[in-house]
């Protein structure tokens, strides 16, 4: 079965689960608590930047987030994605790079999901949570859910 036909599956059976947020300050999370008797395991993970901050005339200004992936509280990866935004008259508010090596080394934000599982028992949780706050971020979690 391709990957395709198994989420179609799993999503006409209501077994698929899609949780998205936002994390725009430290601390705060998205969060997923199977119930008890479900296991659920972890497909994709990710944060994506979803505003910028207009800079100053001849300045730059970044939106840059860092985020933990959690299951059952341990931190199984950590991403961080951003942009800078140039406000420079030579370039005046028309430059969205990547963030360069001297504002730090910036991800893609995408988590290693794969291979993560939770078995429920209605406290224990999978979660993002953004832990060094620059910016607004959208971060999504899916996978499915079966019986344990």
């Amino acid at each position: 079965m391709s990957d395709l036909s198994f989420i179609r599956e799993k999503i006409l059976s209501g077994d698929w689960i899609i949780v998205t947020g936002p994390i725009n300050t430290a601390t705060s999370e998205i969060v997923y608590q199977p119930a008890t008797g479900k296991t659920f395991f972890l497909y994709s993970a990710k944060v994506v930047i979803t505003g910028h901050i207009n800079p100053t005339t001849n300045g730059l200004s970044r939106n840059a987030v860092e985020a933990d992936l959690k299951v059952d509280n341990v931190v199984k990866d950590t991403t961080n994605v951003g942009m800078i935004y140039d406000g420079s008259t030579s370039n005046p508010g028309s430059n969205f790079t990547g963030m360069p090596g001297g504002a730090g080394d910036m991800g893609d934000g995408i988590f290693s999901a794969l291979g993560n599982s939770l078995v429920g028992d209605s406290s224990k949780e999978v979660s993002i949570e953004n832990i060094v706050d620059n910016g607004t971020a959208e971060a999504t979690l899916t996978g499915w859910i079966e019986d344990t």
